[in-house]
């Protein structure tokens, strides 16, 4: 069994899924990282409930629409995708 560990917001969705650990776990934790350098601090996805940002997480997509992200080149966006 993988044990979890790091903040939710960062996990991939791999980490709620499977139990296998690959390298595609840690593309998404620099995505989201990077999602929020460029969103100015904006996380992907953002809920109070633990359970319903989870579920966002595994199921949806993060928001490229958002005001503080139309200023980014298109090249940073689609290395964040």
């Amino acid at each position: 069994m993988m044990t979890k560990t790091g903040t939710n917001q960062f996990n991939a969705p791999e980490i709620f899924t499977d139990s296998c650990y690959t390298e595609k776990i840690d593309i998404w934790g620099t995505g989201a990282t990077l999602y929020m350098v460029l969103s100015g601090g904006l996380p992907a996805f953002e809920n109070k409930s633990e359970p319903k940002l989870i579920q966002q997480i595994i199921s949806q997509q993060p928001d490229y629409t958002l005001p503080s992200l139309q200023q980014i080149s298109e090249d940073a966006l689609d290395l964040v995708r």
